[in-house]
């Protein structure tokens, strides 16, 4: 599996002008890492985020009526969050087992989005 060593990347940026935001970024880091959370905790926390997501996604409704009323938006964004979308909805469906808050919070990202970007022209 991936993993990235954040530490090291953080002491690559010293130097850099980004000293001030990568020591905030470390300390978050840190502070994630001391939390303890059991794996029901985790299995909550994936639902809580789901629910997010869809929330997030649901936004695009506005979008949508702006677009259908002659107020067009940008397509970028949109197009950007729906191919997101579609490979966490497949890696979420391949995963052993499979990734059912993953797939709850992408499903609706995949069709708004996309009607979203179907409606900016």
């Amino acid at each position: 599996m991936f993993e990235v060593d954040a530490f090291n990347v953080f002491k690559r940026l010293s130097g850099t002008g980004m000293d001030r935001i990568s020591e905030q970024i470390r300390i978050s880091l840190i502070g994630i890492k001391g939390i303890r959370m059991t794996d029901d905790h985790v299995k909550k926390l994936g639902y809580v985020a789901s629910v997010m997501s869809v929330v997030m996604y649901v936004s695009y409704i506005a979008q949508i009526y702006n677009n259908l009323h002659g107020v067009k938006g940008n397509f970028l964004q949109p197009l950007a969050a729906c191919l997101n979308c579609i490979l966490w909805t497949i890696y979420a469906f391949k995963s052993k087992p499979k990734n059912i808050p993953l797939l709850i919070a992408n499903l609706p990202g995949i069709l708004l989005a996309a009607i979203t970007v179907a409606t900016s022209f």
